[in-house]
Formats: structure tokens, sequence, C-alpha cells
């Protein structure tokens, strides 16, 4: 479902612009504006989409509408570890870092709690990095890269989920997730407007089937993944041991 399409044609009628008008009871944009739709549209938009990064395991959800691969690149400063994670990633999934003949090496992740001694004097002097930690908007190299070991252009290389492409209110594209579930945005957009409850009650149901849906189709779309299944009140399987 497009999001605002500019032609005066039947795609116009099945935008989700229209459709939330519609399922809102709005009638028009001058009792429902396009901005406060654009802006509800856009929220119900990044909910969607957390939820399907909760759910999604095995075969990572990307938004349809990014361009080029999930994937992050730095240039590393020589001694420097630490450097800001770009604004649209939402989850880190994979660190590696370039060596001097240009061969990739995966990084571990590290926490403070790992390390029984001081940081610096662990990781005394720059080197190969073999480590990282995530803190806020910065991710930590250890040991901090070294020229002699690192190539320092486009070095590092984080694989990530980024945030979806958001709507303007001049868009012309669809959501970058299962169309079929595309009124879920719609439905969520018209029950910030509506306050009649007989209505409320029903975009509720709308919101609540298409959000089953999802949950069932994104759980399960790596069929090759193997799955298994423990009683819910054993933590571990070394529990029946």
């Amino acid at each position: 479902m497009l999001f605002n399409p500019t032609a005066s044609s039947n795609a116009l009628s099945n935008s989700l612009i229209a459709d939330t008008l519609y399922l809102a009871g709005a009638g028009t944009t001058a009792s429902y504006s396009v901005q406060d739709i654009t802006r509800n549209l856009n929220i119900a938009y990044q909910d969607v989409s957390r939820m399907i990064w909760e759910i999604d395991d095995s075969w990572n959800y990307d938004d349809s509408n990014a361009t080029g691969s999930p994937t992050a690149i730095l240039t590393l400063g020589h001694s420097s570890a630490s450097y800001y994670i770009p604004t649209t990633a939402q989850k880190i999934l994979r660190v590696e870092v370039k060596d001097n003949t240009s061969t990739m090496h995966k990084l571990k992740s590290l926490d403070y709690a790992d390390v029984n001694v001081a940081l610096s004097e662990r990781f005394p002097s720059p080197g190969l990095p073999l480590f990282y930690d995530l803190e806020g908007s910065q991710i930590t190299l250890y040991p901090s890269p070294s020229s002699a070991y690192v190539t320092l252009s486009n070095g590092l290389e984080m694989r990530v989920d980024r945030d979806v492409t958001l709507f303007t209110t001049a868009t012309q594209r669809t959501p970058g997730f299962a169309p079929q579930f595309h009124r879920i945005l719609s439905a969520s957009a018209a029950l910030d407007f509506t306050r009649d409850p007989q209505v409320r009650r029903t975009l509720m149901d709308i919101r609540d089937r298409m959000e089953r849906g999802i949950r069932n189709m994104y759980s399960s779309r790596a069929a090759e993944t193997r799955r298994q299944i423990r009683p819910a009140k054993m933590r571990a399987w070394r529990q029946y041991l």
C-alpha cells in the first residue's frame, strides 16, 4: 500500500493516508491533517519494526526501502580506541576489523565485568583489535588500532540492524515489510485520532489481528533453522541431565 501517491486515481484511494482517514472516520485531511497522519504512521512504523526485530532472530529484518547492505564502515585512527556508532544502527550484529593485508578479523564482544584488571593494563599498547565494547553511542576497540597492524581507511565494518526509512508528507513508496500487513499502520494512526469507543475497539481488533500475523510470519521465515522445544520452567537442557 503506497503511502501518499500524488495521482488522482485508484492508487490514491488505496493509500495509507486514505485508509487512515477512512478507518478514523475523519472524512478529509481538513480534520486529520497529512502532517499529523504522517507523524502517527511513522510512530506505528517504528513500533512494527521493533516488533519484527524482537522476533526475527534467524533471518535479520531490513527495511526493503533501504539501499545497500546493512553494514556501517568506519575509518580508524592510529591509537584511537573509541568511535561513534552511526545513528541509523539499532543493533550491532557483528564487528570486523581489516588488518594490514586487507584480511578481515571478527572481533569478540567484551564487557568490563569480563576483565579483572584495568583495561589500560590489559591492553597497554595499540595493535590489532581483538575485542569491542558498546557503551551508549560509541564502540571501543581493545587494543586500540595500530597503523602497523591495521588498515585504517575503512578498516572497521559493523553489520547492523538499521532504522527504517521514515515517511515524509510527499512519500510515494510502500512500507518496508510484508504488504499484507501494511494496514496495521493505518489502523494504528486512526486509533490515535478517533475517540469513538466502538470505532476504537474495531481498530484495536484490526491491529491485534495484524500483529499476530506479523509475529507468526516473521518468527518462521527461515524454514531450515532448527528450533528446540523445551519446557517453560526449565532454563537449560542440562537441567535434565
